[in-house]
């Protein structure tokens, strides 16, 4: 193979350490293992292979190491088959330490491990146990807290907590889970309280403030001066708005200069934004004249004195809520933090104790515990242990892979374990002179993970510094920056872009020695439109998503077309699905284009879910687990019967459920399946007995299969329980059958391994068994953490990949869409409890408890602007990551609507020629569109501008001439393109229609019923049913529940009818016998009447009811049914009706029709039932009332008797107004 000048110098360069900066498809790892070989065949300078340590940070890009290594020494001993050094380094090579960093440390302590609480056979917990455990560590000793210290623990529950100590709690992990990451925590927090230990006007946090604010105010005020001086040429005479913009002058300026000084005089900074708040008070900024120069000049000055105006207010609201309360935030940062590192400290404490009880270590402690093995601090000064300085002279090779994915502690480790390895002038601690670090700051992604890419630059600083100082250097860097993996255009596409964003950060400065150079070849051969970068600028709606639609519909055309694709040989052969990713910031809108590609009948393979223990067929299984262990839980085993794997019918459940509802289901069925027959009463195996047999057998087989399950549950292993209901249900074969039934698979037989992985390790916490794996998959379920889903290929390679950035980094293809650009970045820095920086700073967001409200301390705002730039830092990266997958084009589909004209207002008329007017453009970005959007604009070449004729064409940045060639294809798509395209892919995914199937739809469509029956309601109320058309009675008031606004108003006769039937349905009867109105006073206050209702109702309608022959016969009775609601079938009723009226009724009604109905009251008395309605009718013509409700009352007596079995032997109208009680 043919390496480059600077592959060869990074493959061949000894007797220093080396950190390459191997940009995006460099072939760094290539190179990686080229040196080693070249290092371990070297017979002269002769390194062991089990003498290096090679970390990488995942499993799979160990194991592809140790493969490559292997492949190479089998090749080179197959070309040197009598090379005896070969053989014996081939021997040594699987005792060398190739592994991950975790891996690493957790070896190391394993083997140097003295006596002591942990011994050598640990085993090593998942973050979910350990998060589990802290959890039960917190609660712990915070219930022992507010015993004990129950002072200090009203001090935190004031400062952080409202109604729970949850927000403690989250403030509580979110500290433990940082100090994790940091090499001294002690030193640390020793370091934070000394910073709060100074005055107040020399706290690093209030004179950080003031930079910002003072960089603010410099942007704004030049803003405001650029603006000044264009009003000047407004007016001749009387220049009223250069007047308005003189006093924001004067005011930035004497702002600026405020802050400026050292020290800055709060006061006066705070007097300066009051007088120009007063001066402005009552004022509005001044309209247009007649003999103003200029109407767009005008407007261009009021538009851009809004923007700045709304920014320079935002800057006084930071300045007034914040200097005024410094003190208070620093006083209670000094009371608060010993408090709170206590707690902490007393919680790992707990924790810990839980560990040692479980003989168990986390990643974290293999990281600390490694740290303490190879570290001394003498005098403050940390100093190389004897072990490290022993392992140092043993080890004579350290490569760290990805190096800029190290947090701090993993990079203080290796730099102890490296040979020589010393303090810098000013105390860092440096590697030595046997250390290869590979990396590429730029693709430092994982800050979420607290991976420090700073590291990575202090090692580049001081290889510089070296190669400064001396001709022997400890350290040198080598930049690998030609890439071999895109064409010219894509990256001079990626380095216009970067070029202009990721300039001035704190992490990279993206200049021409970190640009990328073409190092592919064919690409030449291809035509230009055919490579390279394709933006579509896309019509916004809130109806249609036309990104999904755009981008679903070119790869479709270009499948159907063949589009070529350039093989690494130089061959062109056509496009398949898997030569296309889609690339999203975020995981959640993946599945609308899954759909829409499954829609198109092109295979897809989906980003990796999250779910797990919510997908259907894990739940499932739970469930099975579930009533193994209890089988009395009702709703576990229903989901179990209407599964797929025992298919229940819902109407077969309900019908096992009926026989006996106040028994459980599992003892239905059991006496069901023939079981318990023996304890089931009379009644039940009646019952039983007249189920169908094929259902009983159903049972039965159930019943079987279910006992010899619950005997193997108490004898099995989990796992091994696990495979046998999967052998015995045939489960894993059925869930295949459904829509991704490969992933089901694959996610059942994933749950073996957790199943195994439980039982090896966290038993201990929960407890063995199904009964412990339930606990612990509920404890997960309670704090909302999930378990990894499976991944299968199934056929994966022909499929569009549709990924996360994140998910990306390592993989390339030919065709890269990178979509929903727009996606908003990240605010859950906003609401963290506290911020933090692993150089001693902290700052709390505090609850105030007097006020009901939260708010950010002096020292969380410093920070959170930290944050904040780091996040912005992050995602150029991550861009960067995203933009670097395409091979031969890059797609980039942006939306022109709301976001884009925003956009454009913010870029006009900037002077970009000024170095912090492009720092704060940049700055002030919310997505990765705005920066793509930013550059464009910079740029403005000719199709840009046709394609945005809306933009206010300005002059361009002078182009670099590296760019001038760059080509870059605009494509402007119209909404009616895209409703086009849109159709055609419908119409293109329908298959031909069967013509003999289309008739016969048509025939059945066109069919028109002849029964009547069909046009009758199927569902009649018994009010309805017996109302007589023929009648010319008034038609009856509805009556509708009253909005609050209208409840003040008289009701009418009909809702204080309703307000009468709810006391009588709603209340105590023998509280209502003695005292009416306190039981009407009852009803109000328990929200069954309003005030109003109740003052309708009149309490002699009530008294009649309690004093009457009636009440004393409901007294007597025994059994009392009061609002009886049924549902009955018509057609059931219909044999028991007679007369004119009745056949009346059959007529007009379909017999198959529902009746439903309430029965105010029925009591049972002898021998049937009495079955009473009531009437607030104001009549006193009681034959009247009769013969109006006399059907409605016969209805009500046969559905009775219908759902009861029982004779009605009387009915009868009680009427409130009267107090009379008609017979019928």
């Amino acid at each position: 193979m043919a390496w480059t000048n600077e592959q060869q110098q990074a493959i061949t360069l000894r007797n220093s350490s080396l950190i390459v900066s191997a940009a995006a498809g460099s072939g760094k790892t290539s190179v990686l293992v080229e040196r080693l070989i070249q290092i371990l065949s070297d017979p002269t300078e002769k390194v062991f292979a089990d003498r290096m340590i090679v970390v990488t940070f995942t499993n799979d890009a160990a194991a592809e190491m140790k493969q490559r290594l292997q492949t190479a020494f089998e090749k080179r001993i197959a070309e040197e088959p009598e090379n005896r050094w070969l053989r014996q380094q081939q021997l040594l090579l699987p005792a060398a330490k190739i592994s991950t960093i975790n891996a690493f440390c957790f070896d190391l302590i394993r083997e140097h491990l003295g006596d002591g609480e942990i011994t050598s056979s640990f085993r090593v917990m998942d973050e979910t146990e350990q998060d589990l455990l802290f959890r039960a560590a917190v609660d712990e000793v915070l219930n022992r807290w507010y015993t004990e210290r129950a002072a200090e623990m009203q001090l935190l529950w004031n400062a952080f907590c409202n109604h729970t100590d949850q927000a403690l709690e989250e403030l509580l992990l979110e500290l433990k889970t940082f100090l994790a990451s940091i090499p001294f925590p002690e030193q640390w927090k020793q370091q934070v309280l000394q910073r709060f230990s100074v005055p107040d006007a020399e706290n690093p946090d209030y004179l950080e403030f003031l930079k910002l604010m003072q960089e603010k105010a410099a942007v704004l005020t030049d803003e405001v001066e650029r603006l000044y001086a264009l009003s000047e040429d407004l007016y001749e005479e009387k220049n009223n708005v250069a007047e308005w913009m003189s006093v924001d002058f004067d005011t930035m300026h004497a702002l600026l200069h405020a802050l400026q000084q050292q020290p800055a005089d709060a006061e006066q900074i705070l007097k300066i934004i009051q007088n120009h708040l007063d001066a402005r008070t009552g004022k509005r900024y001044p309209s247009k004249r007649k003999t103003v120069s200029s109407t767009a000049l005008f407007e261009q000055i009021r538009d851009q004195r809004k923007q700045y105006d709304a920014d320079m207010k935002a800057l006084f609201t930071e300045l007034q809520e914040t200097l005024p309360y410094c003190r208070e935030d620093f006083q209670a940062h000094r009371e608060l933090l010993p408090i709170l590192f206590a707690l902490s400290e007393d919680i790992e404490q707990a924790l810990w104790t839980k560990k040692v009880q479980r003989n168990a270590l986390s990643f974290d402690d293999g990281e600390r515990m490694t740290l303490q093995l190879l570290s001394e601090m003498q005098d403050g000064v940390l100093t190389q242990s004897p072990l490290a300085k022993a392992l140092s002279e043993e080890y004579q090779i350290i490569m760290i892979d990805e190096y800029q994915d190290a947090n701090n502690k993993q990079d203080m480790i290796f730099k102890l374990l490296s040979h020589g390895c010393r303090k810098d002038a000013d105390g860092t601690l440096q590697y030595g002179d046997n250390a290869f670090l590979v990396g590429d700051v730029k693709q430092s992604i994982y800050q979420f993970r607290l991976a420090n890419p700073k590291n990575f630059l202090q090692c580049v600083r001081f290889s510089e510094r070296e190669s400064q100082q001396t001709d022997q250097p400890r350290m040198r860097c080598i930049k690998l920056n030609k890439n071999f993996r895109s064409s010219d255009a894509v990256l001079q596409f990626v380095n216009l872009i970067f070029s202009h964003i990721m300039q001035g950060t704190d992490t990279v400065s993206y200049d021409p020695s970190e640009w990328l150079y073409p190092g592919a070849t064919g690409y030449q051969s291809l035509p230009e439109h055919q490579q390279g970068v394709e933006v579509a600028f896309l019509p916004e709606t809130e109806t249609a998503d036309f990104q999904v639609t755009w981008i679903t519909h070119t790869i479709q055309q270009m499948l159907q077309s063949g589009y070529p694709v350039l093989e690494k040989n130089g061959t062109v052969r056509p496009c398949q699905p898997g030569d296309f990713c889609i690339l999203l910031r975020k995981g959640k809108p993946c599945q609308k284009y899954a759909k829409a590609l499954e829609a198109l009948q092109i295979p897809v393979k989906k980003v990796e879910e999250q779910g797990y223990l919510k997908a259907r067929e894990i739940t499932i299984l739970l469930n099975m687990l579930r009533i193994l262990d209890n089988p009395l839980l009702e709703i576990p085993l229903v989901a179990v019967l209407a599964s797929p794997m025992f298919q229940f019918s819902m109407d077969e459940i309900s019908m096992l459920r009926l026989l006996d509802r106040k028994a459980s289901l599992y003892y239905v069925l059991s006496v069901a399946a023939g079981d318990a027959e023996q304890l089931a009463t009379p009644e039940l195996l009646e019952a039983v007995q007249q189920l169908p047999e094929p259902f009983r057998e159903k049972c039965r087989s159930f019943w079987q299969i279910f006992q010899q399950l619950r005997t193997d549950s108490t004898t099995l292993p989990l796992e091994e329980l696990i495979r046998e209901i999967y052998d015995t249900t045939d489960f894993l074969s059925v869930m295949q059958l459904y829509q991704d039934g490969e992933k089901k698979r694959a996610n059942l037989n994933l749950l073996i391994q957790y199943a195994r992985q439980y039982e090896a390790q966290g038993q201990a916490a929960f407890t063995g068994g199904v009964t412990g794996f339930l606990r612990y998959i509920d404890a997960l379920l309670e704090h909302d953490r999930d378990l990894e889903q499976a991944n299968p290929s199934n056929g994966a390679d022909c499929a569009v990949f549709l990924k996360t950035m994140h998910r990306s980094k390592g993989l390339e293809f030919p065709f890269v869409f990178l979509a929903e650009l727009e996606t908003e970045f990240s605010k859950q820095d906003s609401s963290k409890k506290m911020h933090v920086s692993d150089t001693g700073r902290m700052g709390l967001y505090l609850y105030d408890a007097k006020n009901y409200q939260k708010y950010q301390t002096l020292s969380y705002l410093v920070l959170l602007k930290e944050k904040k730039q780091q996040l912005l830092q992050e995602e150029m990266r991550l861009l960067y990551v995203a933009m670097t997958r395409a091979k031969q084009k890059l797609f980039l589909p942006l939306q022109l609507g709301r976001k884009e004209k925003m956009i454009a207002r913010q870029l006009q008329n900037k002077d970009f020629s000024k170095e912090f007017v492009c720092r704060a453009a940049v700055s002030s970005a919310n997505c990765m569109a705005f920066w793509i959007w930013y550059v464009l604009y910079c740029r403005q070449d000719a199709e840009f501008l046709k394609c945005m004729h809306e933009w206010e064409a300005r002059r361009p940045l002078p182009e670099e001439t590296d760019f001038s060639t760059l080509s870059i294809s605009y494509t402007a798509v119209s909404e009616e393109q895209l409703d086009a395209e849109q159709a055609e892919t419908v119409a293109d995914a329908l298959p031909e229609p069967d013509a003999a199937l289309q008739a016969e739809i048509e025939t059945a469509l066109q069919f028109h019923y002849a029964d009547t029956a069909a046009k009758q309601l199927s569902l009649l109320s018994v009010s309805s049913l017996t109302h007589d058309k023929t009648q010319t009675e008034p038609e009856q008031e509805i009556s509708w529940a009253r909005p609050r606004f209208l409840q003040q108003e008289a009701l009418t006769a009909t809702e204080r009818g309703t307000a009468t039937h709810t006391f009588l349905q709603y209340v105590s009867f023998s509280e209502a016998e003695k005292d009416p109105k306190a039981a009407l006073q009852t009803l109000v206050q328990n929200g069954h009447l309003t005030e109003a209702e109740a003052d309708s109702i009149r309490l002699s309608d009530i008294r009649h009811f309690f004093q009457s022959e009636l009440y004393q016969r409901v007294r007597r009775s025994p059994l009392i049914l009061r609002e009886k609601k049924f549902l009955v079938q018509l057609n059931l009723l219909l044999p028991k009706m007679q007369g004119e009226e009745w056949d009346t009724l059959k007529q007009q009604h379909n017999p198959e029709s529902m009746i439903k109905g309430i029965i105010d009251l029925a009591f049972w008395e002898q021998n049937g039932f009495v079955l009473v309605d009531y009437k607030t009718d104001t009549t006193r013509d009681m034959t009247a009332l009769a013969n109006r409700y006399r059907m409605q009352l016969r209805l009500y007596q046969l559905a009775l008797e219908g759902i009861t079995g029982e004779r009605v032997r009387q009915c009868c109208l009680f009427s409130t107004y009267t107090g009379a009680v008609v017979l019928l």
